[in-house]
């Protein structure tokens, strides 16, 4: 008998330059690898990717615009899909949620994966239904706005208990995150310049490269190296008032690769517990020392294999001290000793158990 399974994303989870894309795309991948027909259903904007990297992985694949996500009429091609037959259901945020108020759920198994959200928070906070639903996650007062028979599932252990304490709801789980292969492919030695990477049309990572550029690299002369896609114009003016700053723009997965095994420091700070950063992932399987702070670790098993500061002075200091310092073998076998324990787990098999018994 074959399985099957409609998957909602907010956007194409191609290229794999941001934590969303990856955990989404190796989650089609490993549904596939256990015969499992997905049904991929993502919305686009006006310069809109439409990769046929994915097809080899997906029984079928429908997009829609963008601007049909959050309207009142949700969007009706998409629903009559769903509703034409009663496949479980995975909702990749809550951006994606509101069109669940015209789904049929009787007796479909729906499970929505918990993300960060902070690209819709304006539109959240005027629209009714969703702003009910983004209460109800932080709100006890309001949690019977949110459907609390469906299961939610967070990448992050701390976050599910979070919600878990402030609801009544019984299906709250945690799911580690899908990532690829976890060999441990650094090498030792000595790298060339420190590398933030990451998607920049994100506000997150946005802010986080604008952090970096005006409270740490500031006034030390180490070069960093800023890549990722779409990097606005404040971040663009910003790198160019410093010489030893250089900004990438849309770089390759294979450049992107390139940067992050050539680069001596990958520094990846975060600002949110929402997620574990998968682009730390990247760098601890390809790249020399990892320097974060305390958020980007939270909720992983990654605090031993990184170089962690609490504020922009604690990282420069970090910074100072590991540019002179070549990286070592006895680090990477730290490395693949966290993997080994990683790769027990098996996030597809806990997945599949909930989709279909």
């Amino acid at each position: 008998m074959i399985r099957h399974l409609h998957i909602i994303s907010s956007k194409v989870p191609w290229p794999l330059d941001s934590s969303f894309s990856i955990n989404i795309f190796y989650t089609i991948k490993s549904l596939h690898q256990e015969g499992v027909k997905i049904h991929l259903h993502y919305f686009y904007n006006e310069q809109g990717l439409h990769p046929t990297d994915l097809n080899q992985y997906c029984g079928s694949i429908h997009t829609y615009p963008a601007t049909s996500i959050d309207s009142d009429k949700g969007n009706t091609e998409l629903t009559e899909r769903i509703n034409s037959n009663n496949y479980p259901l995975l909702v990749e945020g809550l951006s994606c949620i509101k069109l669940l108020s015209q789904i049929s759920d009787t007796n479909r198994v729906i499970i929505v994966r918990m993300r960060n959200e902070d690209a819709h928070l304006t539109k959240i906070q005027s629209n009714s239904f969703i702003n009910k639903i983004f209460r109800a996650a932080f709100n006890k007062d309001s949690s019977q706005d949110l459907p609390s028979k469906f299961r939610y599932v967070f990448g992050n252990e701390e976050e599910a208990e979070s919600f878990r304490s402030t609801t009544s709801f019984l299906n709250i789980n945690y799911l580690p995150v899908f990532i690829p292969s976890q060999s441990v492919s650094s090498e030792p030695g000595m790298g060339i310049f420190c590398l933030y990477h990451g998607d920049l049309s994100y506000s997150s990572n946005q802010d986080s490269a604008i952090w970096l550029i005006s409270k740490v690299f500031n006034d030390i002369n180490t070069p960093l190296v800023i890549a990722g896609k779409n990097p606005g114009k404040k971040i663009t003016k910003l790198a160019g008032l410093f010489t030893h700053l250089c900004l990438i723009s849309n770089p390759s997965t294979t450049e992107m690769d390139e940067l992050i095994k050539k680069a001596h420091i990958n520094i990846l700070p975060s600002f949110s517990k929402s997620r574990p950063e998968l682009k730390l992932v990247h760098a601890l399987l390809a790249g020399k020392h990892c320097v974060t702070n305390e958020e980007g670790v939270a909720g992983t098993k990654f605090s031993d294999a990184c170089h962690i500061g609490k504020n922009a002075a604690a990282l420069k200091s970090i910074i100072l001290q590991l540019y002179r310092r070549p990286f070592e073998e006895n680090e990477i076998e730290l490395r693949k000793k966290i993997f080994r324990t990683i790769n027990k787990e098996t996030p597809v098999n806990t997945l599949m158990r909930w989709l279909y018994g």
